[in-house]
């Protein structure tokens, strides 16, 4: 058998959990589901994976590494940042239901890969570390907490749509509104922290 037919099974099986892991959650889904919809016997799965932890946390370190490597490419101006990460929430919805998901069943425990995925959002505030030593962000200011809101403000309208509807009369799922809430978020930007809008 070719290396890549091996590859190819696993990335297979990698895309079937995803969606499965981001629809249910990890006590949720079934193993039984993920080899139907990858079309891959039930026994490779445990066989690449050992088990369904396992695949979660394979799940996990393939996604967080895509999230990791995006960061890095991420603008470093501090609008268009709040363009990427928008973006990128507004379009990810299965990413965001992934950590919901995780929310509620690990609650306060240490979570599967920690300490890895720490260094995605490391990249990030580095970028606004560097913004605030150039005073672009005011001193008073910390940079670990304009990441924290940037993430809170970009992440709930996809993560909470419902909530969206019924504070802001309407559809977080549509470009109408992804663009006005865009728009919003600009110009709250540029009152915080002092950019020209």
């Amino acid at each position: 058998m070719s290396k890549r037919d091996p590859d190819r099974t696993a990335q297979k099986i990698l895309e079937a959990a995803f969606t499965e892991f981001a629809d249910k959650g990890f006590a949720g889904a079934r193993v039984d589901e993920i080899a139907k919809v990858s079309g891959v016997n039930k026994r490779m799965i445990y066989y690449y994976f050992q088990n369904k932890e396992g695949l979660y946390e394979a799940i996990l370190k393939m996604t967080f590494a895509s999230k990791r490597e995006a960061a890095r490419q991420a603008p470093t101006d501090p609008l268009e940042l709040l363009e990427h990460y928008t973006n990128t929430a507004f379009h990810d919805r299965d990413f965001i239901r992934l950590l919901q998901w995780e929310a509620l069943g690990w609650e306060h425990r240490p979570v599967i890969d920690e300490e890895e995925r720490r260094k995605t959002f490391l990249v990030t505030r580095e970028k606004l570390i560097k913004m605030h030593e150039m005073g672009i962000i005011p001193e008073e200011l910390e940079p670990k907490f304009i990441q924290f809101v940037y993430v809170a403000m970009t992440w709930f309208p996809t993560a909470f749509p419902q909530l969206a509807r019924m504070i802001t009369d309407g559809d977080s799922s549509t470009e109408e509104y992804q663009k006005d809430y865009l728009d919003f978020l600009h110009k709250l930007t540029c009152k915080i922290i002092s950019l020209p809008e």
